[in-house]
């Protein structure tokens, strides 16, 4: 709260015009796959004298009144999970599906890119000490970044050339200071996906069962490919 210079808000002893003053909030949930905690954002609905108890009940209905928070390796279940499952799935494949990653995939010339790898069977003489990194100048939350890295990881295991695997980055930068501070703490726990055999080791076996192999995995390679800069893309650039 200091650092992003909010004002705290207790719940039990908010008012009525403390709750009609802000649309959003932050707080914190539980985050039971990493054993943790995630930091969420909260609509808070606007609450007037005319308001009586069954009126309040039906706007509430009509909003989506759950907290939300930025994941980046997000459960088979979920709606981003089962997009980056059915990419992975299809592997190269995915570049001539319809819908939103297509057209983002075509923006990248991500076809044309892999296309020659195998031809020229190399790597273009990227390596991991210097891989080919993407710019996610618009961050957000980090749903292009997801399925940007999703595509590469499928198009390298499906890959015809005898090469290494192209390693490929994405660095993100997010220019608001809440959406960024979501994207952080998105980034935080990755790295307790990515770790939870060690935490396990000196705590409990608890966090291993609710996270498969695959899963971790997973969240293991985006771990290493991911980056995030809270700034402006001109600002970004020019360093």
């Amino acid at each position: 709260a200091n650092r992003l210079d909010l004002p705290i808000m207790s719940m039990s002893t908010s008012s009525a015009r403390t709750e009609n003053y802000y649309s959003h909030y932050l707080t914190i949930v539980p985050h039971p796959r990493t054993n943790s905690y995630a930091l969420a954002i909260h609509a808070n609905p606007p609450v007037t004298k005319n308001d009586n108890k069954n009126n309040t009940k039906k706007r509430q209905k009509k909003l989506k009144l759950d907290p939300f928070f930025v994941d980046l390796c997000p459960p088979m279940d979920t709606r981003m999970g089962y997009r980056m499952n059915t990419i992975n799935k299809k592997g190269s494949n995915s570049f001539n599906d319809s819908g939103g990653g297509e057209l983002l995939l075509k923006a990248l010339s991500w076809k044309k890119l892999w296309a020659e790898k195998n031809a020229k069977g190399d790597n273009n003489n990227y390596s991991n000490s210097n891989p080919l990194v993407i710019y996610d100048l618009t961050a957000g939350l980090a749903r292009d970044t997801l399925i940007i890295l999703t595509s590469s990881f499928a198009a390298d295991a499906l890959s015809t050339s005898n090469s290494d695997p192209m390693p490929v980055k994405v660095h993100m930068v997010e220019r608001d200071p809440i959406v960024a501070a979501l994207v952080n703490d998105a980034m935080r726990r990755l790295k307790l996906l990515a770790t939870t055999i060690e935490r396990a080791e000196s705590n409990s076996a608890q966090t291993v069962e609710m996270i498969s192999d695959t899963e971790r995995t997973i969240a293991q390679k985006l771990l290493q490919c991911l980056t995030i800069e809270e700034s402006d893309a001109t600002t970004s650039l020019e360093r």
